[in-house]
């Protein structure tokens, strides 16, 4: 069985697809296609998981039959999978949303779960040991899903032991089909380990795999609390993450997949965790699970590979995956950004290196997307797009150096780029013996001005010029007759709130949202921003009479 996880390494998620609680294209994602799921294998993913959700495509009691038209399409997709030569992971998904009913409705619970894997096992009895079958998504039993309940691991034992009975004995392939089966909620805790390994062994069955989820300490995943770099906590969450499946399940033997690994603060274009910090995180965790034999499928909800164009929207990201996935390490510097401040003297700049065990080849330089220029004199392009070599390899000892330091970059190099327009000017792309580049993107920057502004406990909104700067986070402090009062909702612990939730930086349309969870309260605010070029910006919200509230900077 190790083997076969072996072969499925790397892995990817069909995600927010047949899953969606809608029609297959509710979520805001195209219909599956043969030529998506051969591009997924044409970029190196060896397995793909499907997830489906079933409960709205079913008849009622007591046969809860699985319409036919639903059926053939799941078969449709399993078949372009493993025609694309992918192991195939299909389960139930959304539908752990009724399962989580199972202690006030045991009865209704099992026979529907009961006649879902009946259904699905006959309908693919004869299908090889390619395509794996996996209990549930993410049980749970409650609302309470993040507490330890003794009556919730016996709940999911007995789904567990009736999914494995159930598909065994619809025989074909089923008899020795590869079967996951998941923890509580899919979680990564210690009880929760122990608790899935058990019931695993109960079983009495050698081909049964631990499927469990992995997104990352939750306060980097999400940008709150100042979590915004790959700091010592983040990778200490980490490695006890990693050396808690090894010790759990590699070493007993039981073979591992994290069915879904990840950030939460990924949305439609954006994360809410900086890209080079998203980076290294991800080479990290992959390369740290590959040399541990724990095969890692990665979750894409349609924001990372372009379903409709066949791309991936940021390659690095895909290559780093890849390069982790398989054994090899990619290089990466302490930052991925330089800023020019303006009125500020321009030296030489020191990037410390993550080399892992490679050596850095060439540095090149790239012209970067068209920008309007104001400033006299500067060369443009017909279209007023600044003239930068394009690429052109810089010259080591004159433009850059290395030591052991790191990368410099010189202030003669430096003061070569164009001073206008403010934003990004350059971008760096270093070449390594071995795995992906690493790109360093070069701004001018001046001062990010907050105009004043109005609005309400629902949400208010600072109109502001970024000035070639970029957002990283912000705190929040209760003020009360002049005197700090703590911190601000929602978060009580900390003053940093959370990126896309508490906060909201929108360059394109100059405005910084502040929402409603932060406003909440009847006290003033102060609002502490902080920006990638080391600026910080403070800005004060008076509560007026009824739900006004007004804004103006400080300082």
């Amino acid at each position: 069985m190790q083997s076969i996880v072996n072969q499925m390494q790397p892995g990817w998620n069909m995600g927010d697809t047949l899953d969606a609680k809608g029609s297959e294209t509710s979520w805001n994602n195209p219909k599956i296609t043969n030529e998506q799921i051969q591009a997924i294998a044409d970029c190196g993913f060896r397995s793909i998981r499907i997830p489906i959700t079933w409960w709205h495509r079913i008849g009622g009691a007591p046969e809860y039959l699985v319409r036919r038209e639903f059926m053939e399409r799941v078969r449709q997709v399993i078949d372009w999978s493993i025609a694309a030569g992918l192991y195939v992971i299909i389960d139930l998904h959304h539908d752990a949303d009724w399962i989580c009913h199972m202690s006030g409705n045991r009865s209704d619970v099992i026979k529907r779960y009961t006649a879902l894997w009946q259904q699905i096992a006959y309908t693919f009895k004869n299908y090889n040991q390619k395509l794996i079958f996996e209990s549930i998504n993410e049980p749970r039993f409650s609302d309470n899903w993040q507490k330890d309940i003794p009556v919730h691991f016996q709940m999911l034992d007995e789904l567990n032991a009736i999914f494995v009975k159930t598909v065994r004995n619809e025989g074909g392939e089923n008899l020795s089909r590869p079967l996951i089966l998941p923890s509580l909620v899919q979680g990564c805790t210690q009880p929760r380990l122990d608790a899935l390994y058990n019931c695993i062994t109960k079983q009495g069955d050698a081909r049964l795999l631990a499927g469990i989820h992995y997104y990352g300490a939750y306060p980097f995943s999400v940008n709150v609390g100042g979590f915004t770099k790959l700091d010592e906590k983040t990778l200490e969450h980490m490695n006890s993450f990693i050396e808690r499946v090894e010790a759990t399940f590699i070493k007993r033997g039981v073979p591992v997949v994290v069915t879904e690994f990840g950030l939460l603060g990924f949305g439609w274009g954006i994360s809410s965790v900086q890209r080079g910090e998203t980076l290294k995180y991800f080479e990290r965790l992959t390369q740290e699970a590959y040399w541990r034999n724990i095969t890692m499928m990665f979750w894409d909800s349609g924001i990372h590979f372009d379903r409709n164009n066949l791309q991936w929207r940021d390659p690095l990201l895909l290559e780093t995956l890849k390069q982790g996935l398989t054994g090899g390490r990619s290089s990466n510097a302490e930052w991925d950004y330089v800023f020019l401040r303006k009125q500020q003297v321009i030296a030489d700049i020191i990037i410390p290196l993550h080399l892992h065990g490679n050596t850095l080849e060439e540095v090149t330089l790239y012209e970067t997307a068209p920008h309007r220029s104001k400033q006299k004199n500067t060369p443009l392009h017909k279209d007023g797009s600044i003239k930068l070599a394009k690429n052109r390899v810089l010259v080591e000892g004159g433009e850059y150096s290395l030591s052991e330091e790191g990368l410099t970059l010189k202030a003669f190099f430096l003061l070569s780029l164009p001073s206008y327009p403010l934003g990004e000017v350059a971008l760096l792309s270093c070449r390594f013996s071995d795995g992906p580049n690493w790109e360093i993107r070069i701004y001018q920057c001046g001062r990010p001005d907050l105009k004043p502004s109005l609005g309400t406990e629902n949400e208010l909104v600072i109109p502001t010029e970024f000035n070639g700067d970029i957002l990283e986070t912000m705190e929040a402090f209760l003020i009360k007759d002049g005197e700090h009062a703590g911190n601000a909702p929602p978060e009580p612990w900390t003053a940093y709130k959370q990126y896309n939730m508490g906060f909201i930086p929108t360059p394109e349309e100059s405005r910084i949202t502040i929402t409603h969870e932060v406003l909440t309260g009847t006290d003033d605010l102060l609002l502490r921003f902080y920006f990638l070029s080391g600026q910080q910006v403070e800005y004060m919200l008076t509560r007026q009479a009824g739900r006004v509230i007004v804004g103006k900077k400080l300082g």
